[in-house]
């Protein structure tokens, strides 16, 4: 069921005939909170759990305050989703009386927002963004995906998680996050530091 088919006329990836993926509740922190219930796996499983707390217990309330994008992790970057992350940005602006929003956003995650920040115009971006955060961004990559293509294994997860690693090659968002020699440079420069994919 998880398997995807590239097709050459969008450029995306399209699930199986009569299966159809939707985020639980988008907008919401729902699907970004937890992973998965916390008996299964909770070192892996409490995603953005302790932030959002602290988010909370500083006054911050879901569907008004703090909102999240989820995505469906097996197609890589897609339009559906951009369209309806911005539109989730400025929905935020508005409940939020004008105010710019802060986007966090974290591994595959910072590809995906990237991508959906370079489709506004600036206008826009200025407008309604007050700061991007990318938490372990995937920007050059990521060789644990290659690791899953040449070893068949999914980020070296036990168990049935592994079993996913012998369909990767078949999941757009494996193919979205390996390595990419284009990025030879610098990634970040600050006035105090320089970041590159050597240090």
């Amino acid at each position: 069921l998880m398997e995807m088919t590239f097709n050459g006329t969008t450029n995306g990836w399209d699930s199986k005939q009569n299966v159809h993926v939707r985020v639980r509740d988008f907008g919401t922190v729902f699907a970004v909170d937890r992973l998965a219930p916390d008996e299964w796996f909770p070192e892996v499983s409490n995603y953005y759990h302790q932030l959002i707390d602290n988010l909370r217990r500083s006054g911050f309330e879901d569907g008004r305050t703090i909102f999240a994008a989820a995505y469906d992790w097996r197609r890589g970057f897609h339009e559906s989703w951009a369209t309806d992350a911005a539109e989730l940005v400025e929905a935020a602006f508005s409940s939020s009386g004008g105010k710019k929003v802060v986007l966090v956003s974290h591994s595959m995650g910072a590809p995906m927002t990237y991508e959906m920040l370079l489709r506004k115009p600036l206008e826009w971006r200025r407008k309604f963004i007050e700061r991007w955060i990318p938490i372990g961004p995937v920007f050059t990559g990521a060789p644990l995906s290659l690791y899953s293509f040449l070893a068949d294994a999914l980020l070296g997860l036990p168990g049935v998680f592994g079993q996913i690693g012998a369909i990767s090659k078949k999941l757009g968002g494996f193919w979205f996050i390996l390595p990419n020699m284009q990025f030879k440079g610098d990634v970040v420069t600050t006035p105090e530091h320089r970041y590159d994919p050597g240090n």
